[in-house]
C-alpha cells in the first residue's frame, strides 16, 4: 500500500468556468502561410436562434419528488455505524436456523449458477504490459483451448483493452474459435469498456469515452454488444453511472463492494437487488436492475455461500501445484461426492435466503484465476462431478449448471415476470462512502496521487478540444473548402486514438484511484502525457487548417501548450530517451521588430470571456486583437523565491473573447516602454524579516506591527484576509448586501494506518490542527488580477480576485500547492477548511458525482470522520436549513 507522501488529502480551486486555452507561437513555415488571420471559414453564424422563454419550457428543471422503496440516505439515518461485528459472523448467526433445515424440506426448486470468470486489473501490482504477458495472455489462450474441449463449461470476460492485444497476436483458428464460443453463448462479454472504470474520482465524460472506445473495437472485432455489467471491484459505486449504463443500452448490473454497514441492512430485507433509479426521473424510464452481490469480495472463498471455510474447499484449483493451498482440499471423488454435494447446497441455500426469489450465482475465481491450463480441468472435471450427482438428487429440488451472468439475469426475470409475489424494490442513491470492516474507511483514494488526477483530467479536456477540432476540419474538407491530404487525417485518426486509449485505460480503478504501486503510476504518467503530446499535435494540426488561406497547404506540427499546466509544475520523470522538448509553460520571447501570434480555441459551444495567462520574455508588452486594437494587459512577476522574481521571464495577463467553437488570434510585441493599457501589478510583502532587492516591480513592505486586515474587492465582491496568515476571513456580495464569514484555514490531521485506499482518522482527533497561524504573504494588486499568496513551508496557497466584467469575477479562486517532502509531514491528512456563518445546523451539504447531478449528503456522527468524507469530482455546496433563507456556498473544482 502506497503511504502518503504521493497523496493530498484536499486540494481545491473555487473558480466559475473552467476554460481550455490552446497556444501555438512562432515562425513555421505552415503556420506563416496561413497569415494566422481569424477563421475564414469557421465559426458559422447560427441564425434565428431559439431561446428558452421560461422555467416552464425546461422540463429536466421541474421539481418532482421521486419516491423509491430504498433512498441511501435515509438508510444512512437508519444505520447505526458505530456497531462492529465480523460479515460472517453476522450473517451466519442470521441463518442459524436455516443451516439446520434438511435439504429435503425445502418446497421451492433452486437455480444455481457457476460464472468461472477471472478479475484481470489493466495494471495494479504490474503494469498492463506485464500483466498481459504473464498472465492474461495464457488465460485467454486456456480459455479458448479448454472451452472448446469442456462443452459444458462457460466463462465471462470483461476488459476490452487485454482481449485488443490478445487478439493482435491470437491466431486465425484462436479467433474463429472465440467467436464460436460467443455465438453459443457459452463465453459472455460484460461491460466491454476499455476497462472496468472507478466511479468516485472519474468524470462521466471519460467514463463514457472508454465504454465507447471498448464497444467500437468489440463491435468492429468482434461483432457482440455486451448488456450486462460486472464491476466487483471498485470501491463503492455511483448514481450516474446506471444511467450511463442505461442510456448505453445495458439491462442489468452486478456490483459488490459497498458499505458494510449499508450491505447488512439491505441483506436483512432481502433487498440486494433492486431496480436502480434516479432521482430526477419519476417514470422510472431510466431503471436499470442491480443485483448486489451479498459478501465481501468476488473470490472462491466469499461467493458460494456465507461460510468462507466451507467455500474453500471447493476452490480446486488448490490441488494443484501453484496452489494456495489455504485449507485441505480433497478432490471428489465416488465415495466423498455425496458429503460434498451436500455441503455446497447447502451454502447454496443459504446464500439464496438474501433475496426474494430462488436463483443464485456464485463467481468462481479471482485475481488472474484459470492463468495455469491445470485449472481449468481442476474445476471443471470436480464441478461436473457435482452438478450431475445434486441435479440427479431430486429431493434436494436444486439445479445447478454452468452459466453466464446473462443466464442469471435471464432467470430472475423470468421467476420475477411470472410471480406476483415476488416484486424487486426500487433504489435511489449511491454507495459512498466504502468501508470492507469496522472502521477501515476507504476514502483516501478520493485524493491519492493527484497529480495524475490532474493530469488526467487534463487530457480529458485536451482530447475532447482536439477531436471537436478535427471534426470540423474534417467536415469542411468534405465540404471542398479545405483540401485536407490523407495523410494528414490518417496522422491525426491515429494521434485521437493514442490520447484516447490513454484517457481510457487511466480510468481503471486501479489508476486514477492511484492505488496502483510506484513504478505502474509512473507507466500510467508516460501513456498520459503521450496521449496529450498526440491530442496537442492533432489540435495544431486541425487549427491550422481551419486557419488558413491556401487550401493546399499541409501545415508544419506547431508548438502547443495547454495554460491549464500553469499551476501544475511538478514535473514527469521519464527516461531520458521519454523527455519531451516542450515546457509546460513557454516563455515567449518578444521584441520590438516582430509580433509574436498567439491563437485561441474555444472548444465549447458558448461565447467565453476570460483572464488568461502567458509567460513572456519583457515586462513591456502590448496585445492586440486581429483588428490592430490594444488590449489591456497587466504584467505579474514570475516568482523565483518568497520574494524575488525573474529578470527575464513575466506574466502578461490578458482578456480574450472568444466565439462558440471559434478560433481568436492576437498579437504580443514588446514596446520601448510601459504602455498606458499594460500595467505592472504592485506588490506588498507582509511578515517578511528582511528586504529583496532591487525589483522592476514597486514592492512595498507592511510595517512591523500593522494589524489591519488585507481588503481585496472588484465591483461585485470585497474579500478581506488576514493579515497575520493571510486567510480568507469574509466575503461581502454587493448587489444582495449580504456578508459571509468563511474563516478559511489550512489544517493537519493525525492519522492511522493512512494509505493509497484508507482515510485513517481517530476519533479522539476529530478537529485538526492548524498549519500555522503566521506566515509571509504577498499581496499583488493589478488592474485584471489581484492576488494573495500564502508562503508557509508546507502548502502555498494562492488566492485571486478578477476586476474584469467576466464570469471569473463572479467568485474567488483558490489554488492549493502542498510540498510533501517537508520533514514531520509524512502519515498526514491535509485539508482545507472553510467555517461559515451559513445556518446550516441540520449538517446536510450536497456533492456532485463524476460532474453529471448533485448528491444529498449528511454529516453523520455515528460516523468516523473518514465516512463523512465523500468525492467530489467538481462541486460541493452547503445552504442554510431553513429554506426561506435563500444563503448557499458553492466550491467549484478546478483540476
Amino acid at each position: 500500500m502506497m503511504k502518503f507522501p504521493r497523496r493530498v488529502a484536499a486540494a481545491g480551486a473555487v473558480i466559475t468556468v473552467i476554460f481550455i486555452v490552446y497556444l501555438f507561437y512562432g515562425d513555421k513555415k505552415g503556420i506563416a502561410k496561413s497569415k494566422l488571420i481569424d477563421s475564414h471559414i469557421w465559426p458559422i453564424q447560427i441564425e434565428n436562434p431559439y431561446i428558452i422563454q421560461d422555467s416552464s419550457e425546461c422540463k429536466f428543471g421541474e421539481q418532482v419528488r421521486v419516491r423509491t422503496h430504498i433512498n441511501t440516505f435515509d438508510v444512512h439515518q437508519k444505520v447505526d455505524y458505530r456497531i462492529y461485528e465480523d460479515e460472517e459472523a453476522l450473517v451466519l448467526r442470521a441463518l442459524k436456523e436455516k443451516s439446520k433445515k434438511p435439504l429435503e424440506s425445502y418446497d421451492n426448486k433452486l437455480q444455481a449458477f457457476i460464472i468461472p470468470h477471472s478479475h484481470n486489473d489493466p495494471g495494479w501490482l504490474k503494469t498492463l504490459d506485464m500483466y498481459y504477458k504473464e498472465d492474461t495472455k495464457s488465460i485467454l489462450d486456456n480459455a479458448v483451448r479448454k472451452l472448446m474441449e469442456h462443452k459444458n463449461m462457460t466463462f465471462v470476460w470483461v476488459e476490452s483493452v487485454f482481449l485488443s492485444m490478445w487478439w493482435k497476436t491470437a491466431s486465425k483458428y484462436a479467433k474463429a474459435d472465440f467467436l464460436k464460443l460467443i455465438e453459443s453463448k457459452r463465453l459472455e462479454i460484460l461491460n466491454g469498456g476499455w476497462v472496468v472504470p472507478d466511479e468516485a474520482t472519474t468524470h462521466y465524460f471519460a467514463i463514457i469515452d472508454q465504454l465507447i472506445e471498448g464497444h467500437q473495437w468489440l463491435e468492429f472485432n468482434v461483432g457482440v454488444k455486451p448488456k450486462n455489467t460486472w464491476a466487483l471491484d471498485p470501491f463503492g459505486y455511483s448514481a450516474s453511472v446506471p444511467y450511463i449504463m442505461k442510456q448505453a443500452g445495458f439491462d442489468n448490473m452486478a456490483i459488490l463492494r459497498i458499505n458494510t454497514h449499508v450491505k447488512a441492512y439491505l441483506r436483512e430485507r432481502q433487498q440486494l437487488e433492486f431496480n436502480w433509479r434516479q432521482q430526477w426521473d419519476s417514470s422510472g424510464s431510466s431503471d436499470i436492475f442491480c443485483h448486489v452481490a451479498p459478501y465481501k469480495l468476488y473470490s472462491v472463498k466469499h461467493s458460494c455461500g456465507p461460510n468462507t471455510y466451507t467455500c474453500l474447499l471447493f476452490d480446486f484449483a488448490q490441488l494443484s501445484s501453484y496452489g494456495s493451498k489455504e485449507v485441505d482440499v480433497q478432490p471428489v471423488t465416488k465415495e466423498n461426492v455425496h458429503e460434498k454435494a451436500e455441503m455446497l447446497v447447502k451454502q447454496f441455500r443459504l446464500k439464496s435466503q438474501h433475496f426474494r426469489h430462488d436463483a443464485i450465482f456464485f463467481p468462481l475465481g479471482d485475481d488472474f484465476r484459470y492463468n495455469h491450463i491445470e485449472e481449468w480441468d481442476l474445476q471443471y472435471e470436480n464441478y461436473q462431478t457435482l452438478i450431475k450427482y445434486i441435479n440427479s438428487h431430486k429431493s434436494w429440488k436444486t439445479e445447478v449448471k454452468f452459466g453466464t451472468l446473462d443466464d442469471y439475469f435471464t432467470a430472475v426475470k423470468k421467476i420475477t415476470s411470472s410471480s406476483s409475489i415476488v416484486q424487486l424494490p426500487s433504489f435511489q442513491g449511491d454507495f459512498y462512502t466504502y468501508s470492507d470492516q469496522n472502521i477501515q474507511y476507504w476514502s483516501g483514494y478520493f485524493s491519492t496521487r493527484p497529480y495524475d488526477k490532474v493530469l488526467g483530467r487534463t487530457l480529458e479536456a485536451s482530447l475532447r478540444a482536439a477531436e471537436i477540432a478535427n471534426s470540423i476540419a474534417v467536415m469542411f474538407a468534405k465540404k471542398g473548402h479545405l483540401v485536407l491530404e490523407a495523410t494528414a487525417l490518417q496522422a491525426n485518426l491515429k494521434r485521437l486514438v493514442v490520447a484516447r486509449q490513454a484517457l481510457a485505460l487511466f480510468q481503471h480503478h486501479d489508476a486514477i484511484t492511484g492505488t496502483e504501486k510506484p513504478f505502474v503510476a509512473k507507466d500510467y504518467e508516460e501513456r498520459l502525457f503521450r496521449g496529450l503530446q498526440n491530442t496537442q499535435d492533432a489540435l495544431v494540426e486541425s487549427v491550422a487548417l481551419l486557419l488558413s488561406n491556401d487550401k493546399t497547404i499541409s501545415p508544419a506540427p506547431g508548438v502547443l501548450s495547454i495554460a491549464e499546466f500553469k499551476d501544475f509544475t511538478s514535473a514527469l520523470e521519464f527516461d531520458s530517451s521519454q523527455k519531451s522538448n516542450r515546457s509546460v509553460i513557454f516563455n515567449i520571447k518578444i521584441d520590438p521588430e516582430h509580433k509574436k501570434h498567439v491563437i485561441f480555441y474555444n472548444s465549447i459551444a458558448q461565447r467565453r470571456q476570460e483572464v488568461v495567462r502567458i509567460h513572456v520574455s519583457s515586462s513591456n508588452a502590448e496585445v492586440r486583437n486581429i483588428k490592430n486594437e490594444i488590449i489591456p494587459s497587466q504584467i505579474n512577476p514570475v516568482w523565483t523565491s518568497k520574494d524575488r522574481s525573474a529578470s527575464e521571464r513575466f506574466e502578461l495577463i490578458f482578456v480574450v473573447d472568444i466565439p462558440p467553437l471559434g478560433i481568436k488570434t492576437y498579437h504580443i510585441k514588446q514596446t520601448e516602454s510601459e504602455s498606458s493599457q499594460n500595467k505592472l501589478a504592485r506588490v506588498t510583502l507582509h511578515n517578511f524579516k528582511t528586504k529583496t532587492k532591487k525589483s522592476k516591480f514597486q514592492i512595498v513592505y507592511a510595517t512591523k506591527g500593522h494589524d489591519q486586515d488585507i481588503v481585496l474587492e472588484n465591483n461585485r465582491l470585497q474579500a478581506v484576509f488576514s493579515h497575520s496568515s493571510g486567510m480568507l476571513k469574509t466575503i461581502f456580495h454587493k448587489a444582495t448586501k449580504s456578508k459571509t464569514t468563511i474563516n478559511l484555514e489550512l489544517c493537519n490531521y493525525k492519522t492511522f494506518g493512512s494509505g493509497a485506499y484508507l482515510l485513517g482518522i481517530w476519533r479522539s482527533h476529530r478537529n485538526p490542527q492548524l498549519l500555522f497561524t503566521s506566515t509571509p504573504v504577498r499581496v499583488i494588486h493589478g488592474e485584471i488580477v489581484s492576488e494573495i499568496h500564502i508562503l508557509d513551508q508546507t502548502v502555498t496557497q494562492v488566492v485571486r480576485m478578477y476586476h474584469v466584467s467576466t464570469l471569473q469575477s463572479e467568485s474567488v479562486e483558490i489554488i492549493n500547492t502542498f510540498d510533501l517532502t517537508v520533514q514531520g509531514r509524512m502519515d498526514t491528512e491535509f485539508v482545507m477548511r472553510l467555517n461559515t456563518n451559513i445556518n446550516n445546523t441540520n449538517g446536510i451539504f450536497y456533492t456532485d458525482l463524476n460532474g453529471f447531478q448533485m448528491m444529498k449528503r449528511k454529516t453523520l456522527e455515528s460516523l468516523p470522520i473518514a465516512g463523512n468524507f465523500y468525492p467530489m469530482t467538481s462541486m460541493a455546496y452547503i445552504q442554510n436549513a431553513h429554506l426561506h433563507q435563500q444563503h448557499q456556498w458553492y466550491i467549484l473544482y478546478r483540476s
